[in-house]
């Protein structure tokens, strides 16, 4: 979690800043590894707590990932080209 708010931050001073965009897609890279992993440990342990009802933990961790992925797109950029 630690490494997920630090590539946020790097992100955000390297965006604002205009520096080198290899700054910016090593801090999205580190972003997007941290919450892959945040996500797999989660599920792995959701699974685990629930050994009798995992398909309804599979459902309701993959159904609220899929309302995540829906509503990124909705979020407005502050770039205005």
């Amino acid at each position: 979690m630690p490494v997920l708010v630090a590539s946020f931050l790097t992100y955000a001073w390297t965006a604002g800043s205009h520096v080198n965009i290899a700054g910016i897609v090593i801090s999205l890279f580190f972003a997007g590894l941290s919450v892959m992993l945040i996500y797999a440990s989660t599920l792995a342990y959701l699974v685990d707590v629930n050994p009798v009802r995992y398909p309804s933990t599979l459902l309701v961790e993959l159904t609220l990932r899929a309302d995540q992925v829906r509503l990124y797109p909705v979020i407005p950029s502050s770039e205005v080209v």
